[in-house]
């Protein structure tokens, strides 16, 4: 039998607790949803940003700053018969990005503990009938305190 359930009426050990804990924490992290900040969970990132070598990591102990920059412009929103849903629509963003990579030296399953973090800087103007806009700002910052690489 079950050292933590050994005989009824006793308590349980402060390592059965503990092993209770933990498991029922590593159950709940592998089977509950993740909380996200944008619809349905989707990457704010635009698709081909990073696409050389995303998993570079620089020598144990060493730290990386890369910088990432997009320029998108749309000039129409049209349905799906083609037609344009917002006439005289213009739509322009550019953003950039900087991203530090910090490798720590330290060998775990396989690989090595990196650190990252990210915050991306955009300016994006509308100009539709229904008004003009421009916006300047910080976007949602990509933190990765511990990573395998």
């Amino acid at each position: 039998m079950n050292a933590c359930f050994a005989h009824r009426g006793t308590r349980p050990s402060a390592a059965c607790f503990l092993r209770f804990f933990i498991i029922g924490f590593t159950f709940a992290g592998l089977t509950l949803p993740t909380a996200t900040a944008t619809e349905s969970g989707a990457s704010v990132y635009p698709a081909g940003v990073e696409t050389v070598m995303p998993g570079m990591a620089p020598a144990p102990g060493g730290t990386l700053l890369l910088e990432f920059s997009d320029f998108y412009q749309a000039n129409g929103l049209v349905n799906s018969q083609g037609h344009s849903e917002i006439p005289d629509f213009h739509l322009r963003v550019v953003a950039v990005a900087v991203k530090v990579v910090h490798n720590w030296g330290l060998h775990l399953l396989g690989g090595t503990l990196v650190s990252y973090a990210a915050l991306p800087y955009l300016y994006e103007h509308l100009d539709a009938p229904f008004g003009v806009g421009a916006k300047t700002g910080f976007a949602n910052p990509d933190i990765q305190p511990v990573a395998i690489a």
